[in-house]
């Protein structure tokens, strides 16, 4: 086992099976999202009970920067209409798997902002940190964060 190991290791420092793992690792972990999504977890539960002094059955909620569906979820747990706004293509999609048909999600694939027009969004591999402000980028790069 301990050879097995060793060998996975030194093989996945190839280019070729690097360029094969990362899209199998993000196939993967699609596949996984999915099918976890509409597990409840602690951090589900404390959203829920925080949420719900203020969102009750039937209310109308705006979810604007929707992601991966995590505040989405908790607040069509809670009976609310929701609309989710979200930009980025993947987390998109994402939701419409997640939500498939559900009556009470709406989702809108697009951006807010104080105009209407167009602009660059600014994608991440980690899609919590993408934005359309270049000067947010330029900031974070100059901090060192």
């Amino acid at each position: 086992m301990k050879n097995l190991k060793s060998l996975v290791r030194s093989l996945s420092n190839l280019p070729v099976i690097r360029i094969f793992t990362q899209p199998l690792q993000k196939f993967l972990f699609k596949v996984h999202s999915t099918l976890t999504f509409w597990c409840w977890s602690i951090s589900d539960q404390k959203s829920f009970e925080f949420y719900k002094q203020f969102i009750k059955s039937g209310d109308l909620v705006f979810d604007v920067g929707a992601n991966m569906g995590n505040r989405a979820k908790v607040f069509y747990s809670l009976g609310a209409l929701v609309v989710g706004v979200e930009p980025q293509p993947q987390c998109s999609e994402f939701l419409k798997k997640v939500f498939g048909d559900k009556e009470n999600f709406f989702l809108v694939e697009a951006a807010l902002g104080k105009a209407k027009g167009n602009a660059d969004m600014l994608i991440c591999e980690v899609d919590t940190i993408s934005t359309l402000s270049l000067d947010w980028v330029n900031e974070v790069k100059r901090s060192g964060r």
